[in-house]
């Protein structure tokens, strides 16, 4: 039974996220958390424990949330990580691309 359980140490899963076993009966290995809210989404139950997810997914969620955000508001403003400051959403490539498509 120990050698079933190293093959499952964190340390073992590397430095990429994975679920590891299933949805409902496993766990997130560098899981990446979704806020309670953000522009355009607010999590069904926010506060609960159920706020985290591969980072690519989390990502997805975020983008296509600040893409929704632009479309209703296309003079509005948006951050994220390694912005110095808040921008115009005009001055976003994704987002302008994102604009031009709707």
């Amino acid at each position: 039974m120990l050698g079933g359980c190293l093959v499952l140490r964190p340390s073992a899963l590397g430095d990429d996220a994975v679920s590891v076993v299933g949805t409902s009966s496993g766990w997130l290995h560098r899981g990446a958390r979704l806020p309670d809210r953000g522009p355009a989404f607010e999590r069904a139950r926010p506060g609960e424990a159920t706020h985290s997810g591969v980072p690519r997914l989390v990502t997805a969620l975020e983008h296509a949330a600040a893409v929704l955000q632009a479309q209703r508001d296309l003079n509005g403003y948006c951050w994220r990580a390694g912005f110095a400051e808040w921008v115009p959403i005009a001055h976003v490539a994704e987002l302008k691309q994102a604009e031009s498509r709707s």
